[in-house]
């Protein structure tokens, strides 16, 4: 039995229940849905499913049971993390998100030198390892959720997360009688990149059948990584981390920056 699944709902549970009564109501929600997903989860598969993922990770990524199951318990791991981030986000605010974004990465690095595995490597392993953790809890196959997730899902939230700039900023001119319009312009002009960003990658494949969507993507990451496994590794973490983080962050910073500037207009 993996009692890591276990703490892993309950951390979601109390972090929807710290959120909800500090009155962050959007984590909140976010929090709750993590919560019934995985409630379904340890409904759907149970407790001893480790087995089950091991051979998932053989046959989606080839590793071998010395590195598929330390990446399963760094996968497990980093996502009980994400709900601690989120419970103490009231408390710690953005050093919450730095909290998250040093720790998972280090997550990786300890998966890397407890197992046959690269620093790199390993970190790689842990998000594929949580792929095939939530395809098994939502009932998919690990591939069908990686096409969906890498294509769809991953290219739709940079635009989610660029919205509320864009709003509080609409609030901001509303406040300041149409004077100030450069907070506008800039997350305005963010939301559209972003958005353009998400057609263009639809486009690109949600013309095809799901399993040719994801053999397409896939050929593409290996064409772009000219053939070679560690190549490859890097290009997956440099599109899906390392780009998906930098927009994000710069969402965040139009959003402070958005935010402070209609606090300066309610002042006024």
């Amino acid at each position: 039995m993996n009692i890591l699944i276990i703490l892993n709902f309950a951390t979601a549970v109390i972090a929807f229940a710290i959120l909800a009564w500090k009155r962050h109501y959007i984590m909140a929600f976010v929090a709750l849905c993590c919560a019934i997903w995985y409630g379904y989860g340890l409904c759907n598969v149970g407790l001893n499913i480790d087995g089950q993922l091991c051979q998932t990770l053989r046959a989606g990524e080839r590793y071998g049971k010395e590195a598929a199951y330390p990446a399963l318990m760094g996968g497990w791991t980093a996502l009980i993390l994400t709900n601690v981030c989120l419970a103490l986000y009231p408390w710690l605010k953005r050093w919450a998100v730095v909290s998250w974004v040093l720790m998972v990465p280090a997550v990786g690095l300890v998966v890397g030198l407890v197992s046959p595995l690269s620093e790199i490597e390993g970190l790689f392993a842990v998000c594929c390892a949580i792929m095939a953790e939530l395809a098994a809890i939502t009932g998919l196959t690990y591939f069908e959720y990686c096409t969906y997730e890498q294509i769809y899902f991953h290219s739709l939230l940079p635009t989610v997360f660029a919205i509320p700039a864009f709003l509080v900023s609409v609030r901001g001119l509303i406040k300041a009688q149409g004077r100030q319009y450069l907070p506008l312009l800039l997350t305005g002009g963010w939301l559209v990149l972003n958005a353009i960003m998400t057609i263009v990658v639809w486009n690109h494949y949600i013309h095809l059948p799901l399993l040719d969507a994801g053999r397409k993507c896939v050929g593409e990451l290996k064409d772009l990584a000219g053939g070679t496994w560690a190549n490859y590794v890097k290009v997956n973490l440099l599109i899906f981390v390392v780009f998906f983080l930098v927009d994000l962050f710069i969402s965040w910073l139009l959003y402070r920056y958005a935010k402070n500037h209609c606090k300066a207009m309610e002042v006024k």
